[in-house]
């Protein structure tokens, strides 16, 4: 349970949402030591507790029902303190704006992962959200109001196209900083052509000969494929995968098979 200050009159408790060997918690039950008042059951893990003094330490506890009916003991006691009348925290996390520590990058085909900088706050507690600006549905959240405590976010799943994000963090009083600048796109659509990649006219798989002692080769030429970052060419020998040639900038591939042949 992780409590933390909203208001001089008010404490924010939030509660993870499964135990340590992944099984989820369904309802919620918090507990104010100090008052000694509770929250009935609820499937909310979060808790805003009003009503409280400024200035003043308030401890609290929660328990759970998880998704086999099994009630779980009261956790272990966390305190957090509201602040006091015109001390109300206005200075968002910094770094401000948001930075990287590791700019959006493809982890495959379909699969995207990102780090933020870790930021800090007075508060103590900061979160992040990851905005996907061109395909906001493969946003860290699709509420825009709801954000994780993990700098650290990996999408999958992606279709082939263009996405571009942005990262902004903020702190227990919803203090945010200004969104990452500027922002960042991967590049998941594939080179043109696409899906099949074609011989060249006259481009197919050939044996040449080689000269004098009845060298060969084999040699070929793949159409020439265009994209913005640049590309590669890579011709696979599905019979014999030494002769394969890795990737090279070239669309043309000429490889020695052999004396004779």
């Amino acid at each position: 349970v992780l409590p933390y200050v909203a208001t001089p009159n008010s404490i924010t408790v939030e509660v993870t949402t499964s135990d340590s060997n992944g099984i989820a918690y369904e309802e919620y039950r918090f507990w104010n030591t100090t008052l000694d008042v509770y929250r009935e059951w609820l499937d909310d893990p979060t808790w805003t507790n009003t009503g409280l003094d400024p200035n003043t330490t308030y401890t609290y506890r929660v328990r759970a029902i998880d998704e086999n009916g099994e009630t779980t003991d009261w956790s272990d006691p966390c305190s957090a303190t509201t602040s006091a009348p015109g001390e109300e925290d206005t200075t968002p996390p910094t770094p401000d704006s948001a930075t990287w520590e590791t700019e959006p990058y493809a982890t495959s085909f379909t699969s995207i992962l990102m780090v933020a900088t870790t930021a800090e706050d007075l508060s103590g507690v900061v979160e992040y959200y990851f905005d996907c600006t061109s395909h906001p549905e493969y946003s860290s959240n699709l509420d825009p109001d709801i954000y994780q405590d993990s700098p650290i976010y990996s999408v999958t799943g992606l279709p082939e196209g263009m996405y571009t994000f942005v990262v902004r963090v903020r702190d227990a009083y919803l203090n945010t900083t200004g969104d990452s600048d500027p922002p960042i796109t991967v590049d998941l659509e594939p080179p043109d052509p696409a899906h099949p990649m074609l011989w060249a006219a006259d481009g197919e798989p050939e044996e040449i000969w080689g000269g004098p002692g009845d060298l060969y080769y084999a040699q070929m030429t793949a159409v020439v494929a265009t994209d913005p970052s640049g590309v590669q060419y890579n011709f696979i020998c599905t019979t014999v995968p030494g002769l394969s040639s890795g990737w090279q900038p070239s669309p043309t591939y000429t490889k020695f098979v052999g004396a004779g042949g």
